[in-house]
Formats: structure tokens, C-alpha cells, sequence
């Protein structure tokens, strides 16, 4: 029964948002924002690596 009762999907927790009065700080940055940012970094050295590689 564990199985099944781990199968279902569960809630997905929203993140805050900024409090009003920290706006005049600018963007907030989420979680989602840091697990992004690397992903798309390692992707773009690949390919500048792809296209070393390719040139020479």
C-alpha cells in the first residue's frame, strides 16, 4: 500500500513572493532561477567546446 500511497502525485509548495516593502531591491530570485541558471551555462560551454572542436 506504501507504493501506491507514494504514486500519488503530491502538492507543489508555491514559493513567496516578494514582500512589497523589499521591491525597491529589485528582482527576487527563486529556486527555479538557480537550478536554471547552471543548466543553460553548462549547455552554452558545451556547444562554444562543439564548435572549438569543429574550427579546428
Amino acid at each position: 500500500m506504501s507504493s501506491l500511497r507514494n504514486a500519488i502525485s503530491r502538492r507543489a509548495h508555491k514559493e513567496r513572493a516578494q514582500p512589497s516593502s523589499r521591491k525597491k531591491f529589485g528582482l527576487l530570485e527563486k529556486h527555479k532561477d538557480y537550478v536554471v541558471h547552471p543548466k543553460v551555462f553548462h549547455k552554452k560551454e558545451e556547444m562554444l567546446q562543439k564548435l572549438k572542436e569543429k574550427f579546428l
